[in-house]
């Protein structure tokens, strides 16, 4: 499962509901809140409609440098250069690739393999229990599961010297790879994007644009309350990226029968 810090569904209410928002929210769990809502279209479809998604991977920095080690150490800090280096590499996902070695079940011939990702990059680093993280933030129209998790290990792989630089371009050609799954933990879905629902009706008064401005400190808010507290244990307690470093520096990238 994924954490999501801003989700849309779309549904019918009766005009009668009064205070629908606080009603709602009544009956869910205190994790999980309505924020707001908006008038749309007939037929309107929060899955269809939505033309880009944003996604966070939050992780401890000491997996992104050979001299992080592969545990959390309050000690270190990311390199400056390994920063820009981390940034180089994920650069490369920009743009339309054939993402078939990013997911399970799908040829290099299958069309629905190319996705495309309109940018990602990694955020400046943070500290937390005095442990040091950061998150890699990526946007793209649409993702294959478990696609995000493997496009971070890849990564990781390349900045802390496991495999050559030249495995990135090869894993999006026709030949077969076995990229495992980065841990689940730190994958969070930030925002869900109505571009073009909201260009089509901007100027038509019954519909409200589908933006996340005006919920962004509740969103925050909630990411410190209810999200980053599991991250952090699973981290700092659990050691989720200490255990999977350990069985990621042993992995055969070329052994396609894994």
């Amino acid at each position: 499962s994924v954490s999501a810090l801003a989700q849309v569904v779309s549904l019918k209410l009766f005009n009668s509901c009064t205070n629908p928002i606080e009603k709602i929210n009544s009956y869910l769990p205190p994790e999980i809140r309505v924020l707001g809502i908006n008038r749309v279209t007939n037929g309107f479809s929060a899955k269809d409609k939505c033309n880009a998604r944003t996604y966070s991977y939050t992780l401890p920095t000491f997996a992104l440098s050979r001299s992080g080690g592969v545990s959390p150490d309050s000690s270190f800090r990311l390199p400056r250069e390994d920063f820009h280096v981390i940034n180089e590499l994920l650069s490369f996902y920009k743009g339309t690739r054939n993402f078939h070695n990013f997911t399970k079940f799908k040829l290099a011939t299958d069309k629905s393999a190319h996705r495309h990702i309109m940018d990602v990059c990694c955020s400046e680093p943070f500290l937390h229990h005095g442990v040091e993280f950061t998150r890699i933030l990526v946007k793209g129209h649409s993702f294959m599961q478990h696609q995000i998790r493997k496009m971070v290990c890849l990564v990781i792989a390349v900045a802390r010297g496991l495999v050559s630089p030249d495995l990135l371009p090869h894993s999006v050609q026709m030949d077969k790879i076995n990229i495992p799954r980065a841990p689940g933990l730190g994958l969070v879905l930030e925002f869900t994007h109505f571009d073009y629902y909201n260009q089509c009706f901007h100027d038509r008064t019954l519909h409200d644009p589908i933006t996340w401005e005006e919920f962004l400190p509740v969103r925050e808010a909630i990411r410190e309350e209810k999200i980053m507290p599991a991250i952090i244990e699973g981290e700092l307690n659990d050691l989720s990226m200490c255990h999977w470093l350990q069985k990621l520096c042993t992995h055969d990238f070329m052994n396609v029968a894994n």
